[in-house]
């Protein structure tokens, strides 16, 4: 697993530039310098808080710029532990959606966070080259963009994260091989073949001793979540390979990691333990336990649930979430007047604090 290349001198014209190097090395692009008089970004028009506080190479680019937000964090603390905002969103990306097309809904989310102080952005399902592209041009200050091409050109396992901080050794894991143990033969077969197409995505904030995760498992449709249910051996068994994932992915120095995305398994189901892997990570959204799911968008008689998770590594004491809410929880007006939800799911944010730069 091979580190960035370090961002040129020069600005970059274009990502998709012919270049010497082969197609699966790391490309880089550097951001936009931020205004010096540039006062704190908020979230606050759309966060609603729920408490207190063998894996093939993955494509980075970066925007050329003198200056970076790392720049800022050392900046901040003069080296010493800072606070950063990360944000989860599953964008609703499907054929069966009632909401508005995605690149309608990324217009208005994406102004959002680029006006906010997260500096990580972690979003599932975004399966279309076209939605990244809306993406990146709605987040022009976080210029380093990590995921890994997959089939037709799409990001594998529809996962692509978003960093005001520069970062590197990027990969992607699929849980290609997790098959169910029950149901019948066209489920089985169904199943097999979606979970091929999802995974994790890891990578590493540079100088920073951090990994972070973004993952996204096969959802269970049938609604039931019991240890008998057809979809339980399944979801464990991605499970496993999601935390493996993050294991392999932590260097001998690795001091703290931050995973998050739609994990499809509800904080009440039997599951929930092997999300937290039986105490090896901290859940700030589970005191609050909100829903992270439009009750308005399910089937009548079915249950919001806290399905999308974000989870920090347990670590010192002085190690902690000072902050954790739910974002976009409301309808809002999009450009041609249509009201709608910004995804089926509620994005989740929390500021956690990071190691120490390195110097």
């Amino acid at each position: 697993m091979a580190d960035s290349l370090p961002c040129p001198a020069r600005p970059v014209r274009s990502p998709r530039r012919t270049d010497p190097r082969p197609a699966e090395a790391i490309h880089a692009r550097r951001e936009r310098p931020e205004p010096a008089d540039a006062s704190p970004r908020r979230t606050h028009p759309w966060h609603h808080h729920t408490g207190p506080r063998n894996r093939p190479r993955a494509r980075l680019l970066c925007r050329a710029v003198p200056r970076t937000w790392d720049d800022a964090l050392r900046d901040e603390r003069g080296g010493e532990p800072v606070r950063i905002g990360v944000v989860s969103l599953n964008v609703c990306w499907g054929l069966s959606s009632t909401l508005p097309p995605a690149k309608e809904r990324a217009a208005a989310f994406g102004s959002a966070l680029e006006a906010s102080d997260a500096r990580i952005l972690n979003f599932q399902e975004v399966w279309t080259p076209g939605l990244l592209r809306v993406l990146r041009r709605r987040l022009p200050s976080f210029p380093h963009v990590a995921f890994r091409r997959g089939a037709a050109g799409w990001p594998a396992g529809g996962l692509v994260s978003f960093s005001r901080i520069p970062i590197r050794s990027v990969s992607y894991a699929s849980f290609r091989g997790a098959r169910p143990r029950a149901g019948g033969l066209l489920f089985r077969s169904a199943a097999a073949i979606a979970s091929s197409l999802q995974g994790v995505l890891t990578f590493e904030l540079t100088g920073h001793r951090t990994v972070v995760g973004n993952v996204h498992l096969s959802a269970n449709r049938d609604g039931d979540w019991t240890a008998g249910n057809r979809h339980h051996a399944f979801q464990r068994s991605q499970l496993r390979m999601f935390h493996r994932a993050l294991r392999d992915a932590r260097r001998p120095d690795t001091e703290l990691v931050i995973a998050s995305g739609d994990f499809n398994v509800p904080s009440d189901s039997p599951l929930y333990p092997a999300v937290l892997e039986e105490g090896a990570w901290t859940d700030p959204f589970a005191e609050a336990d909100r829903p992270t799911f439009h009750a308005r968008l399910l089937p009548d008689g079915r249950p919001a649930r806290r399905i999308d998770h974000l989870l920090v590594s347990r670590g010192p004491e002085d190690r902690v979430v000072t902050g954790a809410s739910l974002l976009f929880p409301d309808r809002v007006r999009l450009a041609d007047g249509r009201d709608t939800f910004l995804s089926d799911h509620l994005a989740l944010s929390a500021e956690v604090t990071l190691p120490a730069p390195i110097a």
